[in-house]
């Protein structure tokens, strides 16, 4: 059986070291659907579930796993009977709030190392907007980056850009251009072997980025590898962000779509 280098998925050699049986091996989490989820270890893409110590000793959301966790899986011979049977420490987290309970945190993704703010400069952008990210972004602890797109249809895009820098707090801003297909290429500079991206944005702004990178192919909530290097993780559409340093209230988060 040939075995896939899960080293470019992101493990990290301290997982690698992780005493082990016969039977367990470390993989990341690529996918979730309630309880079933899809792991990539170096026996390639397993399915799997949680095992009943983990669902006993949880009490929240956040105590499963999540895309972008490392685990460490009990395989079985057949490859078909997988149980995920231990978190790794995660390096840092995406939340969210609950979607009933604002108070309740729910992590999105984890083992991150870029995250993508993705807007578009048409009619629904604003600055709050912008804001709201930022924050969430930078509560994740990892190099967050600025992307505007459809700048071909903002004709003030020099004032704009001055109001966005004001708020950047130093992260770096790339705008793009549907006209201009380079434009796209510093985004994928930051998209690197071994290391993860996160996508984050109204749905309609982030597909439209990560589809240029991937090149027009589509993918749901998941984690992926990028042709020539580096792991794109794509969020599902947040409509609630837990951003707790700009006191936003419901009412506030309602204005993000």
């Amino acid at each position: 059986m040939n075995k896939t280098d899960i080293k470019k998925y992101g493990l990290v050699k301290k997982f690698k070291d992780e005493h082990l049986t016969d039977k367990q091996k470390v993989g990341r989490i690529i996918s979730r659907d309630n309880e079933n989820y899809k792991i990539v270890t170096e026996y390639g893409i397993l399915a799997a579930e949680v095992s009943n110590k983990i669902k006993y000793e949880a009490k929240t959301l956040s105590d499963y796993p999540v895309i972008g966790d490392f685990v460490i899986v009990e395989v079985e011979n057949n490859l078909y009977n997988s149980i995920i049977i231990e978190i790794l420490d995660r390096k840092n987290s995406l939340i969210r709030k609950g979607e009933w309970d604002m108070n309740y945190d729910h992590i999105v993704a984890s083992n991150i190392d870029n995250v993508f703010i993705c807007l578009s400069l048409n009619n629904d952008f604003n600055i709050q907007k912008l804001k709201a990210y930022i924050s969430i972004a930078l509560n994740c602890n990892a190099e967050s980056v600025i992307i505007l797109s459809e700048c071909d249809s903002f004709s003030n895009i020099d004032n704009l850009l001055n109001e966005v820098m004001e708020y950047a707090k130093g992260i770096e801003v790339i705008v793009t251009s549907d006209m201009d297909s380079d434009s796209y290429k510093s985004v994928k500079n930051f998209i690197k072997e071994g290391k993860t991206a996160v996508f984050i944005g109204p749905e309609h702004d982030k597909s439209k980025i990560v589809n240029k990178i991937l090149g027009g192919v589509h993918f749901e909530n998941e984690l992926v590898l990028v042709e020539g290097g580096g792991i794109i993780i794509n969020t599902p559409e947040m409509r609630e962000l837990g951003i707790e340093s700009e006191n936003i209230t419901k009412k506030f988060v309602d204005t993000l779509y």
